[in-house]
């Protein structure tokens, strides 16, 4: 169940991350890295698009994020692979729950710093409730491999 939770957290990161779904309306998408409108895309610092402190923070957050999952998707499959996996699953169990909390501080400066724009056509789009979702996994799969260990000896 727990292996389950962290790959649907990695896939739902990767998206979120890298899609323009963060914030949507009529004419495009904000994403984390870009922005799309009437279908042309522009990268945060081309064309004098300029990511604001608290983005480039979350940003950071995001990446972090999506490398700790990385970090317990390789730690759940070692827990399958070797024997004596106690280690590796109290280990994956941590980095899963820091995970979770690390994304959880991604969106709410995500959304302390952009409730002044949603309203009027704007809304909280697919990127973000990917990752909402995957802050949810990272915490039910912690709490499923602190229960695997426990279940180990």
């Amino acid at each position: 169940m727990a292996s389950g939770c962290v790959l649907v957290a990695l896939v739902f990161q990767l998206v979120g991350i890298a899609g323009t779904g963060w914030l949507v309306s009529d004419p495009g998408g904000y994403g984390l890295f870009r922005v799309c409108a009437e279908g042309v895309c522009v990268r945060y610092g081309d064309e004098g698009l300029v990511a604001p402190d608290w983005l480039k923070a979350v940003q950071g957050f995001s990446i972090i994020g999506l490398l700790t999952i990385l970090a317990v998707a390789t730690l759940v499959v070692l827990h399958y692979v070797k024997e004596n996996a106690a280690q590796y699953t109290i280990v994956a169990a941590i980095i899963s729950g820091v995970s979770g909390l690390v994304i959880l501080i991604e969106f709410a400066i995500y959304v302390a710093k952009s409730k002044d724009l949603l309203g009027n056509g704007v809304s909280l789009g697919y990127g973000f409730i990917l990752t909402v979702i995957a802050c949810v996994d990272c915490f039910v799969a912690a709490v499923f491999l602190f229960l695997a260990k426990n279940a180990s000896g």
